[in-house]
């Protein structure tokens, strides 16, 4: 009998230390979104479709990729601020 209680305890002891340790979430996180920034000495020109958006099929370094992440965009991060760095962060 005392091993059957002892038994149940150590059951008990592991399912409550199991709810503790679990995921942690962030809220700034998205998933499946990648956020990259090109060397502003690359002078990687890139199509553009307007203001924002890339022409992802115009990237010759993309074209292996599109398909097997499932790349659907690319868009520059901060079209409207003047900042070397910034223009060549991309999403």
């Amino acid at each position: 009998m005392k091993s059957i209680r002892l038994f149940f305890a150590i059951i008990l002891f592991s399912v409550a230390n199991f709810q503790g340790v679990s995921q942690t979430v962030y809220e700034w996180d998205q998933d499946g979104i990648v956020i990259f920034q090109f060397h502003p000495e690359l002078n990687i020109s890139l199509s553009m479709l307007d203001e924002q958006y890339v022409d992802i099929n115009s990237c010759v370094f993309l074209l292996p990729y599109i398909d097997e992440f499932g790349i659907t965009s690319m868009k520059r991060l901060h079209p409207d601020i003047k900042d070397e760095k910034l223009l060549h962060t991309y999403r």
